[in-house]
């Protein structure tokens, strides 16, 4: 819930870097293993539930025109 909340305020690319150096402390005194924390913040901050909320889709949408894309 934390990164929904931050991502709302800042951009994705900080907002990882900020709960990252926030939450990384805590996670390891919780026991968790830093890679699973940050992939847990990457994909909590990069939220794609639908196709044009990703940037990646956007980006070869626009790149390669509408038609090639919804053939696949």
């Amino acid at each position: 819930m934390i990164s929904f909340v931050v991502t709302l305020v800042i951009h994705d690319d900080p907002a990882v870097i900020l709960l990252v150096t926030a939450l990384l402390p805590i996670g390891a005194g919780m026991g968790i293993h830093p890679r699973l924390l940050v992939f847990l913040i990457q994909l909590s901050t990069a939220p794609f539930f639908f196709a044009y909320q990703l940037p990646t889709y956007l980006n070869a949408y626009y790149s390669a025109g509408s038609d090639s894309l919804h053939n696949t």
